[in-house]
């Protein structure tokens, strides 16, 4: 899964778990990506490729599915409060400095898209498993 996709599961306050797994992003998809990125023409700053639409399909379905049936789900500590976020766990395990500056553009696209068509959706960001050899500036 090159996205984040809902786990299933909620946390205490009822908000969707969404993973998102970095390992799957290799060379080859990071290069994929470059190369429909670059291919299309930009309209403003609203790209048009592929893994755009990927991405707004993703937190559409987000947004239309996972946070309603969360907030229909009453036994969270205030069930009569609609749930208007969710939480993110970033997993970093096959994560090095060499992958991420190669994820550079997509991240980039990736957090553009997130901070203009949905800046509400996030409460909280976890990264998980962080390797060891993972410069401590970075973090």
């Amino acid at each position: 899964m090159q996205f984040p996709h809902w786990t299933g599961h909620r946390d205490k306050s009822g908000r969707p778990i969404c993973l998102f797994d970095l390992s799957y992003i290799n060379a080859d998809v990071v290069k994929k990506y470059d190369d429909k990125r670059n291919k299309v023409s930009t309209k403003g700053s609203a790209t048009s490729h592929d893994a755009a639409r990927k991405m707004v399909v993703l937190h559409d379905y987000i947004t239309r599915f996972a946070i309603p049936l969360c907030s229909k789900a009453t036994d969270r500590p205030e069930p009569e409060a609609p749930i208007t976020s969710m939480v993110m766990l970033v997993e970093l395990s096959q994560f090095s400095m060499k992958q991420g500056w190669t994820l550079r553009n997509y991240v980039q696209d990736v957090s553009g898209l997130l901070s203009t068509c949905y800046p509400e959706m996030l409460h909280r960001v976890y990264v998980s498993q962080i390797p060891r050899n993972f410069p401590q500036v970075c973090l």
